[in-house]
């Protein structure tokens, strides 16, 4: 006899590990993200570097997620590409002069 859940418990079941798709924080952005250093962001991984880094403030809300997001569910390199540029632009001293 099947085991039976209590009412309102959801559980996730896998049949095995293929099911999730695979990270791949190698997946290049659509545009190259240069900063004021002269280094240049090109794949989620350089991102995600860099943030672990310079731990700027908002990051963890902003690029973080969207990062994580493309790399481990296929999410949108351009999402995760613009919430980098959100985090870069609000800290003043990684703008262009």
């Amino acid at each position: 006899m099947a085991r039976r859940l209590p009412a309102g418990t959801v559980a996730w079941i896998r049949s095995d590990a293929t099911d999730m798709p695979r990270s791949n924080w190698s997946r290049r952005f659509p545009a190259p993200i240069q900063l004021a250093d002269g280094s240049t962001l090109r794949t989620l991984k350089d991102a995600a570097d860099w943030i672990i880094a310079h731990e700027p403030p908002g990051a963890e809300i902003a690029a973080i997620p969207r990062l994580m997001e493309a790399a481990e569910q296929g999410g949108s390199t351009a999402i995760a590409e613009a919430a980098v540029r959100y985090v870069l632009f609000h800290r003043m001293d990684f703008r262009k002069r």
